[in-house]
C-alpha cells in the first residue's frame, strides 16, 4: 500500500490545508492554504500559484519559478526552479506542464534560445525544445513543446 506524504482537508468551500509528514518530527505539518492543488510522483506540490519538492523528508518551498520556455498554443510550458540556496544535491528543478506534468532535477543545465539541455543525477541528458507542426490553412504552424533523453 502507497501512503502519501500529503494531506489535504478541505475546511472551507473554496479552501484547502496543505499538510506534510516531517519525518525528523514525526508528525504532519501545516505547509499552507489554498484554493487548488496537485501532487506530482508524490514529491513535486503545486498549491495555487506556489511550488514545493520534497526531498529526503523535507519540503523545500520553491516560490513560483521562472518560465524558461512556453509555446504558442500553451500546451506545454517548461518552468525552471533555482534549487541552489536549498541545500539540495542539484541546480535546479525543471518542471514541464501541458497535458501532464513532469519534472526533472538537474545537475547541470544550459538555456539556448529555443531549448534548454539538462544533466539529469543519473549522467544522462534531456532536451526540452520546439517543435514545430504542419503548416494550417492560412500557413501558419503550430508550434509545440517537446523533450526526448539523448
Amino acid at each position: 500500500m502507497k501512503v502519501s506524504k500529503f494531506q489535504f482537508v478541505q475546511v472551507e468551500k473554496d479552501r484547502i490545508v496543505v499538510r506534510f509528514y516531517n519525518e525528523e518530527n514525526d508528525r504532519f505539518e501545516k505547509v499552507c492554504a489554498c484554493k487548488a492543488y496537485s501532487v506530482y510522483e508524490d514529491a513535486f506540490l503545486r498549491a495555487d500559484s506556489n511550488y514545493y519538492f520534497a526531498y529526503e523528508g523535507k519540503l523545500y518551498p520553491l516560490g513560483e519559478g521562472e518560465v524558461v520556455l512556453s509555446d504558442r498554443i500553451a500546451s506545454g510550458i517548461l518552468r525552471m526552479f533555482d534549487t541552489s540556496q536549498l541545500k539540495l544535491p542539484f541546480k535546479a528543478i525543471f518542471l514541464l506542464s501541458g497535458y501532464g506534468e513532469y519534472f526533472a532535477c538537474a545537475q547541470d543545465y544550459e538555456l539556448a534560445e529555443n531549448s534548454v539541455r539538462i544533466k539529469l543525477p543519473n549522467g544522462k541528458m534531456r532536451v526540452y525544445e520546439y517543435a514545430y507542426g504542419e503548416p494550417d490553412l492560412d500557413g501558419r504552424r503550430d508550434v509545440f513543446l517537446t523533450s526526448w533523453d539523448k
